[in-house]
């Protein structure tokens, strides 16, 4: 043990805010000392010292051959010692690890909060809305929103649930676009080095837009309607260079119906349109196809734990056709069955 653990150790006693492990451990330095008549929370230095030295002196001569009553209790001061020692180590290392790595600035009733550490940390607005904010991504926002809406500014990427207040719109604002939405989940990467900002739907609605003068090309005083309205399973990449927005469907999208059974994609010589219906539904993406060219197209297939774009090659393999994204949109080409 070091003198400042024992300093510390000694102190926490003195103030009555030490374990009951820690005031046995102690009360046993006391006991080591000559006079244990004194009043042993009436330390002063000169005892302080003593009682370091005692520790100082039998730890130097652990050796030294005792009664078998004073030997078991040298042991147990030992090993308390030591597991103090990694008790305040460990304590110091949890403390500093847990500390939130966050840097906080404040600037005209402006809070810019950025993320320096190497994992997602969460904040929480007043209005109770929660921000997944990722490593090295800054957000700026008020001390309190204004009375009708609510206005964020992200640099980097996050996550957002947004508390559902439709008096009080959300506006994220990332380099040249901005997401309005009334409440919903959603991602924004905004990445400084990325030539692309892109926000991704969760769950509800979002319009995503751009105030950027050349974007704006029929000068319409309203430039949400120049932007594009994002769905579940669906994103919005916005070309900083050419200042324009498209909408596509995610890499991986997933299930909007928790409760799915899974009999909804085992089929039996089923028509294909109850295939293609049964996929929009439970994935929110609108699939374009001839009716009248596919009716007689029927597939039997088990499309369960599968994801969605292996759906469709299996279902376009079995009739002989072939599919393409376009606005967010699966466009199915076939000849007909």
């Amino acid at each position: 043990m070091s003198r400042n653990n024992f300093d510390t150790l000694l102190d926490t006693y003195l103030t009555g805010k030490c374990t009951a492990e820690e005031a046995q451990l102690v009360e046993q330095w006391y006991a080591l000392l000559d006079n244990p008549d004194m009043d042993m929370h009436k330390v002063g230095e000169e005892m302080r010292e003593k009682i370091w030295q005692k520790i100082h002196l039998n730890t130097q001569h652990s050796v030294k051959i005792l009664p078998m009553q004073q030997r078991l209790i040298w042991r147990y001061m030992v090993a308390a010692s030591l597991a103090l020692g990694i008790s305040f180590g460990l304590y110091f290392f949890i403390k500093v690890q847990n500390k939130p790595q966050i840097s906080i600035k404040t600037q005209s009733g402006i809070l810019n909060q950025r993320n320096t550490s190497d994992k997602i940390i969460s904040l929480t607005f007043e209005d109770g809305s929660r921000i997944d904010l990722s490593p090295n991504a800054e957000l700026s926002y008020p001390k309190h929103f204004g009375a009708d809406k609510r206005e964020v500014t992200l640099k980097g990427e996050a996550f957002f649930q947004i508390a559902k207040d439709p008096l009080k719109p959300f506006f994220v604002y990332a380099n040249q676009t901005i997401t309005k939405v009334l409440g919903t989940s959603f991602t924004i990467q905004a990445l400084d080095n990325e030539k692309t900002v892109t926000v991704l739907v969760k769950t509800g609605k979002v319009s995503v837009y751009t105030a950027a003068p050349r974007a704006n090309k029929h000068n319409n005083n309203d430039p949400e309607t120049q932007g594009v309205v994002v769905t579940p399973n669906q994103k919005a990449i916005f070309d900083l260079k050419r200042e324009d927005i498209q909408k596509a469907v995610v890499e991986k999208p997933v299930l909007l119906i928790p409760a799915l059974k899974i009999e909804d994609f085992i089929f039996t010589d089923a028509p294909v349109s109850t295939i293609f219906e049964a996929m929009e539904k439970a994935y929110g993406i609108d699939i374009m196809y001839d009716e009248e060219l596919l009716k007689n197209c029927t597939v039997t297939t088990s499309l369960t734990d599968v994801a969605m774009f292996e759906k469709l090659k299996i279902i376009c393999s079995a009739i002989g056709a072939t599919y393409k994204e376009i606005d967010a949109q699966i466009v199915i080409t076939a000849k007909g069955c």
